[in-house]
């Protein structure tokens, strides 16, 4: 049940030895329009095989009765889940044979006990406050995390207290990035930072507190480290889970990240990077579409060409490189004192997550940091330029112009030429502010 997650598991027919039968319910909502310029029999990431609101428990009772006559199935992975109910109604319709795996959060931990630790989040840390007044204030400040709390709770009651599920895991994401990701922040700062490096703007502000969606309240340091979960890493740990459904009893949960905890600059730089390589792509893309094996001999002849090149110019380069050397130090000291002048990470006050736990016990290892946030920009671009989401991307250009207080007439006018100029006229709606 859900959308990205899930949808990255229809390609798999057979983990190990056992052939797998996915059925995939969800609202059937494109949020990407891909699958119209996919030539015929490419896979689709816009599929489902029950179209359905979970909202609706009618409609989701008649769905499963007529899927599963037998009402029994295997494993349940549960990604959309946001309310109680939305689970009661899923098993009240099915009996769960080996696993019901739910795609919880790392907000669940905004409504715990408070932590006076500067280490990063535990599992074990998810207890809430014995006072009950406490619980009530925390559960009314993160309404997401208390609602998805109590998703845990619920199927935790089920597995330990009522027998109902013989195993239960929550997987705890943090901020979600990747291909397709829907929750639009770091197409947030893409938008940003291709408007600052058009107009030649600095990014960061020199003081030690970022403004967080234009608002004025501070909501991160210049120290605050930040956690990740790339969405394809969480495909890969689901199908992992499935393959040892025979001796994972009981309950357990799991937070789920990159390794890396980085700082808002490390952010900034790592997006800055890929949007370079991103424009090379895009110019291969555009207008130099060349057999391989011309781009072959070329580069064979390049490479000579640089190799006679290198000779000439090592004097010259390595006198370059002192003077970049020192540059680059002076600039990643003031990036690594400084915050950006917006910031859209983190969506949670309690810092990153430990992933350790998940490394020993199933051995999974996630995707660099580097790589995930590499693979994200690229597709965001090349998906502006495709024209693949144009109601979105309207939505996060005119977000991004609000919080840098573009108002004027004039302005708007130079902020949307800017991007028609980068992504095509067609990227946006001809008038975002209309």
């Amino acid at each position: 049940m859900g959308g990205e997650i899930c949808q990255l598991l229809r390609g798999v027919k057979v983990v190990g030895d056992r052939p797998i039968r996915l059925t995939l319910l969800n609202r059937g909502r494109q949020y990407w329009a891909e699958a119209e310029s996919h030539p015929p029999g490419l896979f689709s990431f816009n599929q489902c095989d029950l179209k359905v609101d979970r909202t609706d428990s009618k409609a989701v009772r008649s769905a499963l009765a007529q899927r599963f006559p037998t009402r029994c199935v295997d494993v349940v992975i549960d990604c959309s889940a946001y309310r109680r109910k939305s689970i009661q109604n899923i098993l009240e319709c099915l009996c769960v044979r080996s696993q019901y795996i739910y795609i919880s959060s790392d907000s669940i931990y905004e409504v715990c006990t408070p932590r006076h630790s500067q280490s990063p989040t535990q599992e074990f840390e998810s207890i809430r406050p014995a006072n009950a007044q406490v619980r009530r204030s925390l559960a009314a400040m993160d309404k997401y995390g208390h609602k998805k709390k109590q998703c845990e709770e619920l199927l935790q009651h089920m597995c330990t207290t009522m027998g109902v599920l013989p195993s239960c895991t929550f997987l705890r994401l943090a901020d979600v990035i990747g291909p397709r990701d829907n929750t639009d922040r770091l197409w947030h700062y893409v938008i940003w930072l291709r408007y600052c490096t058009t107009m030649g703007f600095n990014p960061f502000n020199s003081g030690n507190s970022a403004r967080v969606g234009g608002d004025d309240d501070v909501k991160t340091t210049t120290q605050q480290l930040l956690s990740f979960t790339f969405s394809k890493d969480v495909a890969l740990l689901v199908l992992s889970l499935v393959t040892k459904i025979d001796v994972r009893l009981g309950f357990t949960a799991y937070n789920v990240a990159c390794t890396e905890m980085v700082t808002h600059s490390q952010l900034i730089d790592e997006i800055l990077q890929s949007m370079e390589k991103s424009e090379k792509i895009a110019k291969q893309e555009d207008g130099m579409e060349v057999e391989k094996v011309v781009l072959d001999e070329q580069s064979e002849q390049s490479e000579q060409s640089e190799q006679s090149e290198q000779s000439e110019q090592s004097e010259q380069s390595e006198q370059s490189e002192q003077s970049e050397q020192s540059e680059q130090s002076e600039q990643s000291v003031a990036a690594s004192t400084s915050l950006p002048l917006l910031s859209y990470y983190p969506s949670t006050t309690r810092g990153p997550i430990a992933v350790e736990k998940v490394w020993d016990s199933i051995g999974w290892k996630p995707t660099p940091f580097s790589q995930c946030i590499q693979a994200s920009v690229v597709f965001l671009e090349h998906s502006m330029r495709n024209r693949w989401n144009v109601q979105d991307c309207t939505d996060v250009l005119r977000s991004v112009a609000n919080d840098l207080g573009v108002v004027r007439r004039r302005d708007r006018r130079t902020f949307r030429t800017i991007f028609s100029e980068w992504y095509g006229k067609n990227c946006i709606q001809k008038n975002p502010w209309k």
